[in-house]
């Protein structure tokens, strides 16, 4: 951040908000934090973040992929310190973007942006092979990660979340499938629940 190298920077942002929420790509560019309160996204006093609504074909739409994916996700200690310090950040820098993640235009980052960042960064650890052509698209040509790069933070998030409904009675099906965002346990059963997680500290994969 002092540095001002804003790829790098945005890049931080948008690793730590995938990592902490398990966004979808379009929810991420719609987390708003604007003080209208109707639209607003971040509740640091409350420790939540609202899951409201999402950017699509160039536009914010007061709707999200279905009925169950409007959400509010709670903040822990690690994600408030992120978004403290990102706020701050954005006072100085993008005070006049309405969006977590500011882009150009008065807008939030596109996913093109988003896309080709984490892939660059992907590629810059040796996780991905990519070309990047002159207009900013990335190519890639190989990795061991499949798919949309954001996706893999959303299977993260629904497997550990799956996984500590044996260990935490405050979480059941209805509470788990709602800070995923599905209207339906059955479906973050049958997406998330069939991981594997591994336990580093015991060498042993937990199911």
């Amino acid at each position: 951040m002092k540095a001002k190298d804003y790829n790098a920077t945005n890049t931080f942002a948008i690793f730590c908000m995938l990592f902490f929420f398990g966004l979808r790509a379009s929810e991420l560019s719609g987390i708003r934090r604007d003080n209208h309160q109707t639209y607003s996204c971040v509740d640091l006093e409350g420790n939540l973040l609202h899951v409201r609504g999402s950017w699509r074909n160039g536009k914010y739409i007061n709707k999200t992929k279905n009925r169950g994916s409007k959400r509010s996700i709670p903040i822990d200690e690690f994600a408030a310190k992120f978004l403290e310090i990102w706020l701050y950040f954005l006072m100085d820098h993008k005070p006049d973007n309405v969006y977590l993640l500011p882009g150009k235009n008065g807008g939030p980052l596109s996913y093109k942006y988003i896309h080709a960042q984490i892939w660059k960064t992907y590629a810059k650890h040796g996780l991905a092979d990519i070309t990047i052509k002159r207009d900013g698209h990335v190519i890639v040509n190989s990795s061991p990660i499949k798919g949309f790069p954001t996706k893999i933070f959303r299977h993260r998030f629904g497997t550990h979340m799956i996984d500590a409904m044996n260990k935490n009675p405050l979480l059941d099906r209805n509470k788990v499938k709602h800070l995923i965002g599905h209207t339906k346990f059955s479906t973050s059963e049958d997406v998330y629940g069939n991981k594997i997680i591994e336990d580093n500290d015991k060498s042993s994969p937990i199911k």
